[in-house]
């Protein structure tokens, strides 16, 4: 019995994998085409034409455009059904494992979408929320997690609409656009980790978040210097920061 939960656990990674990367594909590209409904094909995500079942599973070029399928897919269904493993028989204190695997399929699909596309959609908003509510709940109590989550999103409200602010600033100064430190998503996501976190962990997540997002941003700007190319106030993805420190504390709290 045993073995037969190993195997039957690994498949559903791999399946749970194969989600991930079909909903990261259609989904941003559904909503940029201004689409009610959603392709139920594979996409290309080089000519955004509909694949086949076959050529997506097997991981094999389109057939309209021969490109390759991207890396990301690769990665997806090597490492998600490795971390179904950790996620089913080690997880936070007083949550269940099917919760647990919920948030790491949910969080990986968020930290994909918002790489590629700097988009959090509306729609994995809502899932996530109830997903969290559970969660929080569950490791938290209802008051704690609902108190956590109305920190995180006053909070980061105040950081986003500083930002704003910020933005509106330097685009008078250097007299072109510049693109907004935070987005709404990095919003909502913030109102997730407070009801998984509660109150106040969910001070010590977003504080975390900060740090990582300025140890990366470092990074990249070290990297565009010593090539020569550097450029101020470039974006990047800060939802994944808030997401890997909300994991990280999950275990720690």
């Amino acid at each position: 019995m045993t073995i037969l939960f190993i195997v039957g656990l690994f498949f559903l990674g791999l399946v749970s994998a194969y989600l991930i990367n079909f909903l990261s594909d259609i989904l941003p590209l559904s909503v940029e085409a201004d689409e009610e409904e959603y392709s139920l094909m594979p996409v290309c995500m080089n000519c955004h034409k509909n694949r086949s079942w076959k050529e997506f599973l097997f991981l094999r070029p389109c057939h309209h455009c021969n490109r390759n399928v991207p890396l990301r897919h690769w990665f997806v269904l090597t490492l998600i059904p490795i971390l179904f493993f950790p996620a089913f028989y080690f997880t936070p204190q007083g949550l269940n494992p099917l919760i647990n695997i919920g948030l790491l399929i949910y969080f990986s699909l968020v930290i994909i979408i918002d790489i590629e596309h700097r988009i959090v959609l509306r729609l994995l908003t809502v899932i996530g929320l109830g997903l969290a509510l559970i969660a929080g709940v569950q490791m938290r109590g209802l008051t704690l997690s609902l108190l956590g989550c109305a920190s995180g999103l006053f909070l980061m409200i105040l950081i986003f609409l500083a930002g704003i602010i910020f933005s509106k600033w330097m685009e008078k100064r250097r007299g072109e656009e510049v693109d907004e430190a935070l987005g709404a998503g990095d919003v909502y996501i913030s109102a997730i980790t407070g009801l998984i976190m509660g109150f106040p962990g969910v001070f010590s997540a977003l504080l975390l978040a900060i740090v990582l997002g300025g140890l990366v941003s470092l990074i990249y700007v070290i990297k565009m210097v010593i090539r020569h190319n550097y450029q101020s106030l470039i974006p990047i993805p800060y939802t994944p920061f808030i997401i890997l420190a909300t994991v990280f504390l999950m275990y720690r709290i």
